[in-house]
C-alpha cells in the first residue's frame, strides 16, 4: 500500500457529543449506538407515574 492509499483508509478516532472540531458529521444511529444508553433498562418511581397519572387526568378535566 501507498502512503496515499492509507491515507485514503484512515478512519478517524471516536467523535464526542461535546467536542467536534474537525466538524465530522456522525449519523444519529452511530452516536446512539457508541453511547450506550440503549443497553440499559429503563425504570419508572411509582409515585413519579403516580404524579404522571394524576397530571394527565386534571389537563383531560
Amino acid at each position: 500500500m501507498t502512503v496515499k492509499e492509507q491515507q485514503e483508509w484512515k478512519i478517524p478516532p471516536c467523535i464526542s457529543n461535546w467536542k467536534n472540531a474537525k466538524g465530522y458529521t456522525i449519523p444519529l444511529d452511530k452516536r446512539l449506538a457508541a453511547d450506550g444508553r440503549g443497553l440499559q433498562t429503563v425504570h419508572i418511581n411509582e409515585n413519579f407515574a403516580k404524579l404522571a397519572e394524576a397530571l394527565y387526568i386534571a389537563d383531560r378535566k
